[in-house]
C-alpha cells in the first residue's frame, strides 16, 4: 500500500501551484477563484471567503492521504495537526490580549474546535490541552512566547514520535530541521538568553538525527547549520526582521526535503515533500490574501512567499 501512496502523491504534485501561480496572484493578473483548484471552493469575491477556500484545500489534500495507507496515517495526521496547534496559538493569543483571531483552521483532531474557540481564559485553554501530545507545564507568570514556545517543543516531539511509529524513521532528519528553523524563530523573537534558560521546553527542538547541541552560544550554532550569517541574523533582530530570517531557513529545509526527493523518488520521502509542498502552498496564499487584504505592495508580499520549485 506504500508504493500506491507514494506513486500517488508523486501524481498529485502536478496540480500544486507553480511560482508563476503566485506571481500573477501578486500581480492581480488572477483571483484564486481563477485557478482550477479553487474554483469550487471560494464562496464569494472576498479575501476571507479565499482564506477559507485555501484552509479547506490544504485539509482535503491531507484528509486523502490518510484514506488511502492505513500504515501510514499516525505520521500524516500529526502533519496534519499543526493546524491544531496554530489553533490553540490563536485562541492562546486571543485570550491574552483580548481580540479574537481573525481565522481559525477548519481541523481539530485532540481538541474540540468549538470548545476551544469558546474558552475565555489561559486557565480553559491550558484545560484542553491536558492528555493531548500538546500538553505543557511552564512556570507560573511565564511570558506569552515562552508559553507558545512549549507549545512548539510539545508537537515536535510528538509529530517525531509518530514518524518512528508509522515505520517512517527516514524521516526524522526532515523533521529535525522543521523543528529547528522553528527554534531559530524563538531564538530571534525571544532572544538567546531566554531561549537557553527554559532549556526543560527545549526537548522537541533537540534534533535526534543531526548533530546541533542546543546550548549557547545557540544562535550561532543554527545560523552555521542553516547556512547563515550569525551577525546578518543579529541585525535582522535587531530591526525586526525575523520573518525574513525564518523565511530563509524554511528554504533551506523544503530544499533539503527536494534533494532527498531528488535522490530517491519511489521513497516515503515523496510523501513527506508532497505534504510539505502543499503546506507551504496554502502559507504563501495566506501571505498573498493577507497582504492584499492590508494593501501591502507587491514587492513585500513576494518576499515573504516561499517560491519553492515542484
Amino acid at each position: 500500500m506504500i508504493e500506491y501512496l507514494i506513486v500517488r502523491t508523486i501524481g498529485l504534485r502536478l496540480h500544486l501551484l507553480s511560482p508563476d501561480d503566485y506571481e500573477r496572484l501578486i500581480k492581480g493578473e488572477v483571483e484564486l477563484e481563477d485557478l482550477p483548484e479553487y474554483r469550487s471552493l471560494v464562496t464569494a469575491k472576498a479575501e476571507e471567503a479565499r482564506l477559507r477556500a485555501v484552509h479547506t484545500k490544504f485539509v482535503e489534500r491531507a484528509s486523502l492521504l490518510l484514506k488511502v495507507c492505513d500504515s501510514h496515517a499516525p505520521f500524516v495526521r500529526a502533519f496534519l495537526d499543526r493546524l491544531e496547534v496554530e489553533n490553540v496559538r490563536a485562541r492562546l493569543r486571543g485570550v491574552l490580549s483580548g481580540a479574537d483571531p481573525p481565522y481559525y483552521y477548519p481541523y481539530s483532531h485532540f481538541i474540540d474546535l468549538e470548545a476551544l474557540v469558546r474558552a475565555r481564559s489561559l486557565d480553559q485553554v491550558m484545560r484542553l490541552l491536558r492528555g493531548t501530545p500538546y500538553e505543557v507545564r511552564v512556570r507560573r507568570g511565564a511570558p506569552a512566547g515562552v508559553l507558545e514556545m512549549a507549545l512548539d517543543s510539545a508537537y515536535f516531539a510528538y509529530y517525531r514520535k509518530e514518524a518512528r511509529r508509522s515505520g517512517l524513521k527516514c524521516l526524522v532528519p526532515l523533521i529535525d530541521r522543521e523543528a529547528l528553523a522553528r527554534l531559530l524563530y524563538w531564538t530571534l523573537r525571544l532572544g538567546e538568553l531566554a531561549v537557553v534558560g527554559e532549556r526543560r521546553l527545549l526537548r522537541g527542538f533537540e534534533p535526534a538525527s543531526l548533530s546541533v547541541r542546543l546550548r549557547p552560544p545557540l544562535l550561532d550554532r543554527l545560523a552555521r547549520f542553516f547556512r547563515l550569517d550569525a551577525e546578518q541574523l543579529r541585525r535582522m533582530e535587531r530591526h525586526g526582521e525575523v520573518s525574513r530570517a525564518v523565511r530563509v531557513a524554511e528554504e533551506r529545509v523544503a530544499d533539503a526535503a527536494r534533494r532527498s526527493f531528488l535522490r530517491e523518488r519511489y521513497a516515503p520521502i515523496a510523501v513527506y515533500y508532497y505534504l510539505l509542498l502543499c503546506y507551504n502552498e496554502m502559507r504563501n496564499l495566506e501571505r498573498i490574501l493577507l497582504g492584499k487584504m492590508l494593501g501591502l505592495r507587491p514587492e513585500l508580499v513576494r518576499g515573504a512567499v516561499l517560491m519553492v520549485p515542484l
